[in-house]
């Protein structure tokens, strides 16, 4: 389960490496779950907002 804390992947943007979500929260247009995410990469001060259902745990096997 996702939950604020849980480091996750992206698996269309791999180069962004791990992220750890900082908070979620409901989108009140179309009820969708809404994951905060702060990622490893160059601009660590940087969050961005993504479905949950986009998102996978970071120690999660990958599927090719």
């Amino acid at each position: 389960m996702l939950m604020p804390g849980t480091f996750v992947i992206h698996p269309l943007f791999p180069k962004w490496g791990k992220g750890e979500i900082s908070a979620i929260f409901k989108d009140t247009q179309t009820g969708k779950s809404i994951a905060k995410v702060m990622w490893d990469c160059v601009n660590r001060n940087h969050a961005t907002l993504h479905t949950l259902e986009h998102l996978q745990p970071f120690d999660a096997p990958r599927v090719d």
